[in-house]
């Protein structure tokens, strides 16, 4: 073999060497990009649509989807209460968020908070561990503490209450 074949498979050896460390940085870059563009909505998304399968004219089936309001809230401090479980002693902690229908009732709520609180342990202490257990329960007693302190403030100001945290011991 002479010199200059084996110079040329070594100037071969290292511009393949290159070449593949340029494709895999390309594709790199790809990536990044698409993953970027995706990430950001503008590819692959249209999140502010919604199709209508049941719509008659396909023109039609494309509406557009209204944003969330989100509402007025005030998170309680944990609550930590027997159950009226008889058989078993049994404890229920639970962190709730009140969902106000008025940015103007968060005041009110701190001027009620004891007898916020009042209420929502005598609920809770009512209930059976066999009452709360699923999620059909869980959203009985939703209810039922929306209507109670709906009652305390006298006014429909509850919109919704929310389990942030619900333990069951």
């Amino acid at each position: 073999m002479t010199e200059q074949e084996t110079t040329g498979q070594v100037v071969e050896k290292k511009s393949s060497k290159k070449m593949i460390f340029i494709i895999v940085g390309a594709v790199v870059v790809i990536g990044a990009v698409i993953g970027i563009l995706f990430a950001t909505g503008i590819i692959g998304g249209g999140g502010d649509e919604e199709i209508d399968p049941n719509a008659a004219d396909p023109n039609q089936a494309i509406k557009t989807v209204k944003p969330i309001k989100a509402m007025p809230t005030v998170a309680l401090e944990p609550f930590v209460v027997n159950l009226a479980d008889t058989d078993q002693t049994r404890f229920l902690k639970v962190t709730i968020v009140i969902e106000l229908t008025d940015e103007k009732l968060v005041e009110q709520v701190e001027l009620v908070k004891n007898n916020i609180r009042d209420a929502i342990i005598n609920l809770l202490s009512s209930k059976t561990y066999i009452q709360i257990r699923n999620s059909k329960g869980k959203l009985r007693l939703k209810q039922e503490l929306t209507q109670r302190l709906n009652e305390i403030f006298q006014t429909n100001a509850v919109n919704d209450v929310l389990f942030t945290d619900f333990i069951v011991s």
